[in-house]
């Protein structure tokens, strides 16, 4: 079999396992809990006495840690597959004029290319060579844990090293293209974007790209969630590393980011369109008041439909979604990472003391 048959066989099957969200939270769940537990069973039925594999079984089962930080990551994966669904599918495409069309169509294949090129990869590679390195070192001190026996790591424990490893890796690879994509809507947001006030999404035509907004916020909760289990329950001396509590501190600022600048984009257009729309209705409303006026003129018409078009105007929706929903969200993402920061700077003050 050829470079190129593995390479088609490897990317149309993580986008078919992505074109379903349930089936890839289901998936990492899979691999990244119930897997090293299936080893853990294989190995110990084979080598044990029946004490010992009980014992094993309740360290394995009793790892709280370990089990929600899968339930969360899965949770975390069904959304960045829902992200990277609708950005292949293109539906999160921003709405743009159609005399920029040409403009918008070269700004999107810039970015479509440096998103399938291979700096992204090499990027994610190194980082998560570098934060595997770190795990390994941490897990081979520990004693009392499941992945280890008589000081090596077992089959178990080699298979989480992996699980980590990937999901570090295909994490940042996708964390990034996300973020190209959030740039690209931005940018498009900025220049090239059509706002209809009267569409009848009520979100003046962008409720598509507001769906990858919210996605993104769910994402971001999932990722700050992960890091508060990891702080305030502990796992494998993991939350002492000055490493991780570095890479939790950039993962909280950046991960939200990938929903914010489109927003910002977004409701910076639309309140400028809004502006400008109000001006040419004012403008109109008193040259037909003038109109009305001047008795050698027979003017018709109602000043009065001009200030209900205001009206409806000043009104619009100047988000993408609903603001509810999305004002929960980012409460919940400020909350638990106020109390992640805590714990964070604690881990850095005594590194920098030490």
């Amino acid at each position: 079999m050829t470079i190129l048959k593995y390479k088609f066989i490897y990317y149309h099957g993580l986008e078919r396992v992505f074109n379903h969200p349930i089936l890839c939270s289901a998936l990492f769940f899979g691999i990244y809990w119930i897997g090293p537990a299936f080893l853990l069973i294989i190995d110990n039925v084979v080598s044990t006495s029946n004490d010992v594999f009980i014992d094993v079984v309740k360290l394995y089962a009793g790892d709280l840690t370990h089990l929600l930080f899968a339930l969360v990551v899965s949770f975390g994966s069904f959304f960045a597959a829902r992200m990277c669904g609708i950005i292949n599918s293109n539906e999160d495409k921003i709405v743009c004029r159609d005399e920029f069309k040409n403009e918008t169509t070269r700004t999107t294949l810039i970015f479509q290319k440096i998103s399938n090129g291979f700096l992204i990869k090499i990027i994610a590679l190194v980082i998560c060579s570098f934060s595997a390195s770190v795990v390994i070192d941490i897990i081979l001190t520990e004693e009392n844990w499941w992945g280890v026996t008589d000081g090596f790591v077992n089959s178990s424990g080699v298979l989480f090293v992996i699980n980590t490893s990937a999901m570090i890796f295909i994490g940042i690879s996708v964390f990034l293209q996300i973020s190209l994509r959030s740039i690209l809507s931005s940018v498009l947001a900025v220049k090239f974007i059509h706002i209809d006030f009267f569409h009848a999404d009520g979100c003046n035509g962008q409720k598509k790209v507001g769906s990858l907004i919210m996605h993104g916020w769910a994402l971001s909760i999932t990722c700050v969630s992960s890091i508060f289990i990891l702080y305030y329950m502990g796992y494998l001396g993991i939350e002492k590393s000055v490493v991780s509590a570095v890479i939790s501190f950039v993962l909280i600022f950046a991960i939200p980011m990938i929903s914010i600048l489109p927003l910002a984009a977004i409701v910076r257009s639309v309140n400028e369109e809004k502006t400008s729309a109000i001006n040419k209705i004012n403008n109109k409303s008193r040259i037909i008041e003038k109109l009305n006026g001047n008795n050698k003129i027979k003017s018709h018409l109602d000043v009065g439909e001009y200030f209900a078009i205001r009206s409806y105007v000043e009104s619009a929706n100047i988000w993408p979604f609903n603001l509810k929903a999305i004002s929960i969200a980012v409460i919940a993402y400020i909350l638990q990472s106020v109390l992640v920061f805590d714990q964070l700077i604690n881990v850095i003050k005594k590194w920098w003391l030490s």
